[in-house]
């Protein structure tokens, strides 16, 4: 599935990122391999004052960890916006 396939199964694009309607946390890192960085519709999302936009130089596909003994992080910044 390519990354344009895969924003068209869930709708993201720009022309319609103005439809969201609830405060929403994108997060994202730019060398995910699965959605290309490059692909990502930037200027819709910050049009829109409801999204929250966090992302990352690396971390690829879902796979934030830190410390030492590695754990993810991404679970405190979901519950800190919620």
């Amino acid at each position: 599935m390519s990354a344009d396939d895969f924003l068209d199964r869930f709708k993201v694009h720009g022309d319609n990122l103005d439809q969201i309607s609830v405060e929403t946390l994108l997060i994202f890192s730019r060398d995910d391999p699965m959605i290309n960085y490059s692909t990502f519709p930037l200027e819709s999302i910050k049009r829109n004052e409801l999204i929250k936009l966090l992302y990352t130089d690396s971390g690829a596909h879902m796979c934030w960890f830190e410390g030492f003994f590695p754990s993810r992080w991404y679970p405190r910044a979901v519950f800190s916006f919620i």
